[in-house]
């Protein structure tokens, strides 16, 4: 109590003090100002007597009492003891020096926090070389200073409490085996990198297993749905009739008479072919008079007729198929033999329109094709023609199939009726595989779209 009531009153003094300063710009912080620049009582005016000489013994021990208020002194103490008065240059000065005081501990202390994560450091790795010499002497069962391949599988099995193969342990040991002497060194032993690669190789060794096994399952796969395509062949086939391979005399001659019909509906382009190449001129004379007679004989259907006949021979199933085939390739020539048919009526028909002309008594006469321009297109049908013919007569008569007409024979071949033999199980065998084969390639786009 009696502390408190002197520090109210020395504030009191200190009051009273600074109302009577001389100078209105003058007060209190000056004396605390005073006070503050050191133990001097005698440095402000504002402390002397009323002769501004020696101090005044009121506002010494005034001052004197200003300088033991605690907080004084410790404002005092965090300026260092330099600061001269309370005013703002002053007040600058002694913040710049507290802020780089405290910039100063920081830095120690960011040093010695440093200095001791240096030494943990330190400490860790010392344990961990004690740790490993330790475990490397329980490899080493042997003392010999070094830890072979025997050892280190049964260090391991130890450790790790599984079987480590021999395979393994020799790829363990030859990833760390430095100098390749084929045993580890105390400075090679690291039995954490030694996990690490463990785990790498179980990890590779997965990694094949799963590729092994997706392969094992895409072979599975490929060979169900080779089983369900045969399968299915055979249930296919099984519902064929027995094809009928004879190709005895009867059925080359059949074979190769079936080609009277291309030839009867190519005989229209032989007065052509009589003005383009002389030479064939007998041979056309001697067999128009015999085209002719059929013509007349079956009112102008001769070529209709056959080629319902050979429709129907070449569907049957119990025929020979040498003779089956002739018909069907027989009966495509003549549908072919349409195309130049139609091609030329069309040309006669325009040029009939465009070189017409009128006589003098203003009638209109239709134009004509001029017959060198017509004549080469009707020998080339009549020469083509009259080539696959004689070949397919041919190739029938030695009891070949004549399978040389380009498109011709391959679509004679595919529109057959089907029967159960060794070509037709071979075709269908390819066709499938085709099928197959574009499958797979439209996978990986719709597997991209």
């Amino acid at each position: 109590p009696g502390s408190l009531a002197r520090s109210v009153f020395l504030s009191l003094l200190g009051a009273m003090a600074a109302y009577h300063v001389p100078s209105p710009s003058m007060k209190f912080s000056a004396v605390t100002g005073t006070a503050l620049h050191g133990p001097s009582c005698t440095a402000n005016p504002i402390l002397r007597g009323p002769d501004r000489g020696s101090p005044s013994p009121r506002n010494q021990r005034l001052c004197q009492a200003m300088l033991a208020l605690p907080v004084l002194a410790a404002c005092r103490r965090s300026c260092g003891g330099s600061m001269r008065s309370m005013t703002r240059k002053g007040r600058v000065r002694c913040k710049s020096q507290n802020s780089d005081s405290q910039v100063d501990r920081l830095q120690q202390e960011a040093a010695k926090l440093k200095a001791e994560v240096e030494e943990l450091k330190r400490e860790k790795e010392e344990r961990r070389r004690q740790e490993e010499e330790v475990l490397f002497r329980i490899f080493d069962t042997d003392g010999s200073g070094a830890v072979d391949a025997q050892e280190l599988q049964k260090g391991l099995k130890d450790l790790w409490g599984i079987e480590v193969e021999e395979s393994t342990v020799a790829r363990l040991l030859e990833a760390q085996d430095a100098n390749s002497d084929g045993i580890l060194q105390p400075d090679e032993f690291d039995l954490k990198k030694m996990e690490a690669n463990y785990q790498k190789m179980k990890n590779e060794e997965r990694s094949k297993e799963l590729a092994m096994r997706e392969q094992m399952r895409d072979k599975q796969e490929k060979e169900r749905a080779d089983e369900e395509k045969e399968e299915y062949l055979q249930t296919y086939l099984a519902t064929l009739p027995e094809s009928n391979e004879d190709t005895g005399p009867l059925a080359r001659f059949g074979s190769a008479a079936a080609y009277i019909l291309p030839l009867l509906d190519s005989f229209r382009f032989s007065a052509a072919v009589a003005r383009e190449i002389p030479q064939l001129k007998p041979l056309i004379l001697t067999l128009k008079p015999e085209v002719q007679f059929l013509d007349q004989f079956s009112y102008g259907l001769a070529p209709l007729l056959l080629f319902i006949v050979f429709q129907n021979i070449a569907n049957n199933t119990e025929l020979p198929k040498l003779l089956r085939y002739n018909m069907r390739q027989a009966v495509l020539l003549t549908l072919l033999l349409f195309v130049p048919g139609i091609v030329g009526a069309m040309v006669t028909f325009v040029g009939s329109l465009t070189l017409g002309t009128y006589n003098e008594w203003g009638d209109w006469s239709p134009g004509k094709i001029p017959t060198d321009i017509s004549d080469p297109f009707k020998t080339l049908v009549f020469i083509s023609t009259l080539a696959c013919t004689s070949y397919a007569m041919v190739s029938s008569v030695l009891g070949i199939y004549p399978k040389g007409i380009p498109f011709i024979s391959a679509e004679a071949e595919r529109t057959m009726a089907p029967t159960r033999d060794t070509e037709v199980e071979a075709r269908l065998r390819k066709q499938l595989g085709e099928a197959e084969k574009k499958s797979k390639e439209k996978e990986p786009t719709e597997k991209q779209k």
